[in-house]
């Protein structure tokens, strides 16, 4: 939703103190930032071991330097919403030219298929428990300031049995292994990050996505929880702007403890759109010295590179355009 770079990383990279429930893997603390390096150097400063997070011991420092370019023969899979959600055609659309630049970098980029069928059981058990036993007090004690959308969430657990919440378990112990075997022959999974662009700030809930009612109000970040239910890490990488100028994120999944992998993998991605921004500058900037109209050329390549097939849209290029033409010392 905010067109930058995020990390949830492998839970326990970067240890949660306090914390109410030693033992919980649903929540890790991530980052918001501008690039992968900076995504990297956040990482740097808070990742490693710490005895008051029993599920941080296997943690280890991280690098604040990217490191190694991304390998040629890395093999992609891509699901845009883990077949298990509806995805809104205008992120479709961004996710799969997101995905044939992809393939321009790693050919063995092709359709993933996992079994998701108990990600929705597995995590929405297993968080109704969480946030019943954690928030349940809040909620009794400071009901009339709460919203209604925090109130459904707390007593979705409330009654839950010890049979229902360890049949959750059991269902996230399955789901984690159908991940283990896809990562067998993929190096890295290519979904959406959200399944719809941003909505209006003043709307509670999100209940349909292309017209399909879902089936509660937390759905339509199900290609994301399903993840945090497994612990792996997950990268949001921008790859554009819907025509009405919204930013979409794809979410780029590696085994465990390969934050390394996925930074490294977004790194070279940023750099390829880099490069087809400034082609598609230079491309601009001799337009106009020979005093051509923009918009008759436009479409044409390397501009096209800029809008649709560069992941950037046009709206964002033409907002791009008089601060890059300064930058490169033209007058528009």
């Amino acid at each position: 939703f905010c067109g930058v770079y995020g990390i949830r990383p492998t839970v326990g990279l970067i240890p949660s103190v306090p914390k109410q429930l030693l033992w919980d893997g649903l929540n890790q603390h991530g980052f918001l930032a501008r690039t992968p390096g900076d995504v990297a150097l956040a990482l740097a400063a808070t990742a490693g071991p710490d005895a008051r997070d029993p599920l941080s011991l296997r943690g280890a420092p991280f690098s604040a330097s990217i490191g190694a370019r991304a390998p040629d023969g890395l093999r992609f899979g891509f699901s845009p919403g883990l077949g298990i959600t509806p995805v809104d055609r205008s992120v479709l659309e961004l996710f799969e030219r997101a995905v044939g630049k992809i393939a321009e970098i790693w050919p063995r980029t092709a359709p993933g298929h996992l079994d998701c069928s108990e990600a929705k059981a597995a995590f929405g058990g297993l968080r109704a428990g969480f946030l019943h036993r954690t928030l349940g007090p809040l909620v009794a004690a400071h009901r009339d300031k709460l919203t209604r959308t925090v109130i459904w969430n707390v007593e979705r657990g409330e009654g839950m049995t010890a049979d229902a919440y360890l049949g959750a378990e059991e269902a996230r112990s399955r789901l984690y292994l159908n991940f283990m075997r896809f990562f067998e022959t993929h190096d890295v999974l290519a979904t959406v990050t959200t399944t719809l662009p941003p909505f209006p700030n003043d709307q509670s809930d999100v209940l349909y996505v292309n017209g399909e009612k879902l089936e509660n109000i937390i759905d339509y970040l199900s290609v994301t929880f399903t993840i945090s239910a497994i612990g792996l890490p997950a990268l949001s990488v921008p790859i554009g702007l819907t025509r009405e100028g919204l930013p979409v994120g794809m979410q780029l999944v590696a085994p465990p403890w390969r934050e390394d992998l996925l930074l490294a993998v977004a790194e070279r991605l940023r750099v390829m759109i880099c490069s087809t921004v400034m082609q598609g500058l230079k491309h601009l900037q001799a337009v106009l010295q020979r005093g051509e109209a923009v918009a008759a050329v436009m479409s044409e390549e390397p501009l096209a590179g800029m809008t649709g097939g560069g992941m950037w849209g046009l709206q964002k290029c033409r907002a791009l355009v008089p601060d890059s033409l300064r930058l490169l010392g033209v007058q528009a």
